[in-house]
């Protein structure tokens, strides 16, 4: 049990997880992508648009993230993922989302003004907070408690599935970038940006964010529910049936 949790190990199982569940990845890609097309549909410059796309694009990664958890969690203890138990699962658990999410970015907001290294710190310790929520249903201090017991003595092995993770979102978001300028729909002129993209370049642009940051996102997600069950194993030496039983 001792290497159970590794960088290379928890990406290639979260590869697997993405083919063998692929339809429902997509769906989260297209789910996570909204605020986006919300914004593009819209334009730059309704107040309306731009507000609704905010509010979404706070809200529903929340969602999504913990719905994410809770099926990949199902499916890697044997069960079927199925999208609707488990955003069932994750709006019941909402508001302890939102208040994690609060509490992790004031901690972040602090730990960065602070030089930077301590905020990044401190998303490493609640790497798995979300979590510990979702599968454990504890309080938010107690899902704050949990990960920073599981991610002991592992921050670095994290802090490298962080890099790689960063470094592929950033790729995936300069091609779709470049599809933007491509269709002109992106430029570094704020009054070029003003207008709601046409309905031709909408057609192309969104499929392609999809395939590209929605999927991102989606497989950031699958990351950390497979780097949860994975630290698990490790720390605790907790197998498949004694985990499987938290949804009994």
């Amino acid at each position: 049990m001792e290497n159970e949790f590794g960088a290379g190990k928890v990406l290639s199982q979260s590869v697997d997880v993405m083919k063998s569940n692929f339809p429902v990845m997509l769906l989260f890609a297209a789910l996570s992508y909204i605020p986006s097309l919300v914004g593009n549909v819209t334009g730059q410059s309704s107040a309306l648009g731009t507000g609704l796309s905010a509010v979404l694009g706070y809200f529903l990664p929340l969602l999504l993230q913990g719905a994410m958890v809770y099926g990949v969690y199902q499916f890697l203890t044997g069960s079927p993922f199925s999208a609707s138990r488990s955003f069932n699962m994750a709006l019941g658990r909402f508001w302890y989302l939102l208040g994690l999410a609060l509490i992790i970015f004031v901690l972040s907001l602090i730990g960065f003004v602070f030089l930077v290294i301590p905020g990044i710190i401190i998303n490493l310790v609640l790497w798995v907070a979300i979590p510990a929520v979702m599968i454990e249903k504890v309080s938010i201090g107690d899902a704050m408690g949990r990960s920073k017991d599981l991610t002991s003595g592992r921050l670095w092995r994290i802090l490298g599935l962080l890099f790689i993770l960063s470094i592929l979102y950033i790729l995936l978001s300069a091609v779709n970038i470049t599809v933007y300028y491509a269709l002109g729909a992106f430029s570094l002129d704020p009054e070029a940006m003003n207008e709601a993209m046409s309905l031709t370049a909408l057609l192309i642009a969104t499929p392609v964010g999809i395939l590209t940051v929605g999927l991102g996102s989606a497989f950031f997600g699958v990351v950390v529910s497979v780097s949860y069950y994975a630290l698990r194993r490790d720390k605790e030496g907790i197998g498949v049936e004694d985990l499987a039983s938290v949804f009994d």
